[in-house]
């Protein structure tokens, strides 16, 4: 593996921002459907599907301080987890990668939205 430094990381972090901004600006804004009415709702299509993969994590968070109840919540959370975090498992592993990494998949569920909102506000 090659070591990079932090100006070569944020340098690369900010070519793939950059690059994402104009994809999605470029063409996700004009290819969706339904005209301006999809041209509006678009960024939100770009956050709500990170927002379902923050969502189980969250809960089990709440629930280990007691700020969250219910059993049906719960093991629906720890199953929601439980299969994202073999999913991601499996991603790494098959592309060769260290699979304890799939324990970071939060990080890059938070890092979705900000690329969306990023592409809204262009």
């Amino acid at each position: 593996m090659a070591d990079f430094s932090a100006a070569e990381i944020e340098a690369g972090r900010r070519l793939f921002a950059g690059a994402w901004d104009f994809i999605s600006a470029a063409g996700g804004l004009d290819s969706v459907p339904f005209g301006k009415m999809g041209q509006t709702i678009f960024p939100l299509v770009l956050v709500v599907p990170p927002m379902m993969e923050l969502l189980p994590p969250l809960a089990l968070i709440l629930a280990a301080f007691g700020l969250a109840a219910g059993g049906t919540l719960l093991l629906w959370a720890a199953i929601s987890c439980a299969a994202t975090l073999v999913w991601w498992i499996a991603v790494y592993v098959r592309t060769g990668e260290n699979p304890l990494y799939a324990l970071t998949y939060p990080l890059g569920a938070l890092l979705r939205p900000v690329l969306a909102d990023r592409t809204g506000a262009s």
